[in-house]
């Protein structure tokens, strides 16, 4: 069977850019971006072509066309975190996403993957969570939703972390005993979407470790790798969240934002082995993966 060709939306993004070098090992891949800029660096890893991608309404049709008996598999990474503005949120995100869904659809064979997250369930407060659950009620059978955790790599939600702990002589963390994250490595991510290609996953798969760390921990360990001596402010999450709230208001630009307190205070945990058993997978754990981190920068 020919393989098919792979469309990633949120190309200029962290998951997505290495999302795209990652499946160019083994299909055609279409990168689709806000901008043309952000991915001129991938265009020796994007055999299909580069596109414009500004949900929801500014979409490169090109990007979705075939030939013959090809066959196109959409993975939507694009999510717009940066917003905080509910309503505006909300049409990019989860319009935008409906509209891509209905573009999927209509293509005959064409495979919609969404990569949703650990933080999208029932419960979710914050407006990440909520619209990633919502987004997927809307898929159907033949889709595919694959939630992961905390990605573990030189960018996204982690970076953020990192660099907060390496400007700030005293960092605040949130506390809380009953909550931990829930981590994957940026390559295992990548195989893990890969694996799901292949063996034709349908449905929800998570991919996570199934061992929690703590919001202690997780910071620890980032200090250490940085060689740092920091000196951690345990503060409870509802005073954290308010603070945030009160500084946004204010019209202050941070690096941790009241959604994301909203997020953490939300965290379920997740079960995860038989879902890595389907995909024949065995994850790094969260040490692992900081290990490998600190060797690549040493090099």
């Amino acid at each position: 069977m020919d393989r098919p060709i792979i469309i990633v939306t949120g190309a200029g993004g962290f998951l997505g850019k290495s999302l795209v070098k990652y499946l160019s090992q083994f299909f055609a891949v279409r990168a689709l971006a806000r901008s043309l800029m952000q991915i001129q660096d991938l265009k020796e890893f994007s055999a299909g072509g580069l596109y414009r991608c500004h949900l929801p309404d500014d979409i490169d049709s090109e990007a979705f066309a075939v030939k013959g008996n090809e066959k196109l598999i959409i993975i939507h990474c694009a999510y717009d975190v940066q917003t905080l503005d509910k309503n505006k949120a909300i049409k990019v995100n989860f319009e935008g996403t409906k509209r891509l869904v209905g573009i999927a659809h209509s293509i005959y064979g064409c495979k919609f993957i969404f990569i949703s997250s650990l933080a999208g369930h029932s419960g979710a407060e914050s407006l990440y969570g909520i619209i990633k659950f919502r987004l997927e009620k809307i898929m159907e059978k033949s889709d595919l939703v694959i939630r992961p955790g905390t990605i573990i790599g030189n960018g996204g939600i982690f970076l953020q972390a990192a660099k907060m702990v390496s400007w700030l002589p005293i960092v605040p963390i949130p506390f809380s005993n009953l909550i931990g994250l829930q981590t994957v490595g940026i390559s295992d991510l990548c195989n893990a979407i890969y694996r799901c290609i292949v063996l034709n996953i349908l449905g929800s798969i998570s991919v996570a470790s199934p061992v929690q760390i703590s919001f202690r921990d997780f910071y620890l360990k980032i200090a250490q790798v940085q060689k740092k001596r920091a000196l951690f402010l345990p503060i409870p999450i509802d005073l954290m969240f308010y603070s945030l709230l009160l500084a946004e208001n204010l019209g202050l630009q941070l690096s941790v934002t009241s959604q994301n307190i909203l997020g953490i205070k939300s965290i379920k945990y997740k079960n995860t082995r038989e879902d890595l058993r389907k995909l024949s997978i065995e994850l790094q754990s969260f040490e692992e993966c900081m290990a490998l981190l600190h060797s690549k920068r040493a090099t």
